[in-house]
């Protein structure tokens, strides 16, 4: 059975006082052993890490864990050996996907199995139309419907990824939620508009690179010195707080 523990009744499980009488031994027993094990047990998550895949994927790695049922009465125990992926658009417990948007992920253990599924749930409670359920991490779903500042829901860390292009003299973006202070940024070229200087023609003589406060600057080494050029930026910006 899928049930590894539930909350009985009765006080003196072991003894079987003669107030309860010898038929309420079994019954009174899960009570006794059953209320420490909630109090140590339940929500227990062991790895399951909430990490970010991409744009729209989340995995939770290798581990186990114990959900419980809506009240906390019954609780089921899984553990996974392989990481699962875990898709905004496809592992929704309801609706469709929002952006600027806080989800939440969670361990389903509905399933008869000693493994668990995942699903993604506007919900910090209780994930909707399912029975056994405990929460794994969160992610924020940006204006651009890019899932960004993941965290595991037993981790302090929140790590926000941006990706994308800005032009010469733009400023590059800061993750929703975190200070350019909790952050680190790189930039290669995108696209290039290069000058008319005959000298500045080879690839050797282009520069890209942002400054500490995320202003991109496109250049090229011409035969007059260093020369603003047109053209964009491709950035990585990553926040961990």
């Amino acid at each position: 059975m899928a049930d590894q523990w539930m909350r009985g009744a009765g006080t003196d499980a072991l003894q079987g006082d003669e107030a309860d009488g010898a038929s309420k031994i079994a019954s009174n027993a899960t009570a006794y052993l059953q209320d420490p094990l909630d109090r140590c047990l339940h929500g227990y998550i062991n790895g399951c890490k909430v990490a970010y895949a991409s744009a729209s994927t989340v995995t939770v790695g290798v581990g186990a864990c114990i959900a419980a049922n809506s009240t906390g009465l019954i609780h089921q125990m899984r553990r996974n050996t392989s990481a699962v992926t875990v898709d905004i658009t496809t592992d929704l417990d309801t609706g469709s996907e929002a952006v600027s948007t806080r989800y939440y992920v969670w361990a389903i253990q509905d399933a008869d199995t000693t493994t668990f599924t995942c699903k993604m749930s506007l919900s910090a409670t209780f994930p909707t139309g399912v029975t056994y359920s405990v929460l794994l991490g969160e992610l924020y779903n940006n204006a651009a419907g890019d899932i960004e500042q993941v965290k595991s829901s037993w981790s302090r860390e929140s790590i926000g990824i941006l990706t994308g292009t800005v032009a010469h003299a733009g400023t590059i973006p800061l993750p929703d939620g975190f200070t350019e202070a909790q952050c680190k940024w790189f930039v290669s070229i995108n696209a290039l508009v290069a000058s008319q200087d005959q000298h500045a023609t080879r690839a050797e003589n282009l520069s890209c690179s942002a400054d500490g406060t995320r202003v991109v600057t496109i250049s090229e080494l011409g035969g007059n010195g260093i020369i603003a050029a047109n053209g964009t930026a491709n950035y990585f910006i990553i926040g961990i707080k």
